[in-house]
Order: C-alpha cells, then structure tokens, then sequence
C-alpha cells in the first residue's frame, strides 16, 4: 500500500503508519480529508509546489503538534 494516494497532483489519502510525514514535491494540493483520523501524525512538512488545502484536510488529527506551511498556500478550506 502507497503511503501517499496522488491523483493529478492532489494529495487524495494518506496511508503512512509514521507519527512524520514530508508531502512529496509533486503534489500541488491537498485535497478534502485527505488525513483525516490519522492519530498516529504528530507533524507534516508540506513542499512549495502545494498551492491549497482542502477542507477537513487534517480533521480528527487529534496528535497532530506542527504543520509546516509555505508561503505558496494560497487557500486553506474550512475545517483544514
């Protein structure tokens, strides 16, 4: 199983099991839900090629401390 579900650049599912993950660089959005309930994820580090998050991108990540930013995000959906 791939850690990381792509589809046209959108990040659609996360599967890792890490309490770390460092979104690939090909990926130019992160799309709706695509972590939700991951319980074991403490940070993400997301690339410069992301542009947008979709909503509820990282809902009921209840262990989730830091998520790293970068200034190419334009839009963060509701519930990110």
């Amino acid at each position: 199983m791939k850690e990381f579900i792509i589809e046209n650049g959108v990040l659609t599912e996360y599967n890792g099991k890490g309490s770390h993950a460092v979104i690939p660089n090909e990926v130019t959005a992160i799309g709706t839900s695509a972590f939700e309930e991951c319980r074991n994820l403490i940070s993400v580090v997301i690339p410069d090629s992301v542009t947008r998050i979709e909503r509820s991108a990282f809902e009921a990540c209840v262990n989730l401390e830091t998520v790293t930013i970068p200034g190419s995000v334009k839009s963060i959906g509701d519930c990110a």
